[in-house]
């Protein structure tokens, strides 16, 4: 069975506007993982990030 078991960065851009109000910058990750047997169910995952 072939498993990719490396670790693996995502990376997104995000600007912030000049003189932006400081806070927390929130999101979602969707994702779903596969092998060569079957593909699994997707899962999301709450995101955040103070800004």
């Amino acid at each position: 069975m072939l498993v990719y078991s490396k670790r693996f960065r995502i990376a997104q851009e995000v600007t912030v506007a000049k003189g932006g109000v400081a806070g927390v910058i929130t999101g979602t990750l969707r994702y779903q993982a596969c092998d060569d047997a079957m593909s699994y169910m997707p899962v999301t995952v709450p995101l955040t990030w103070p800004s």
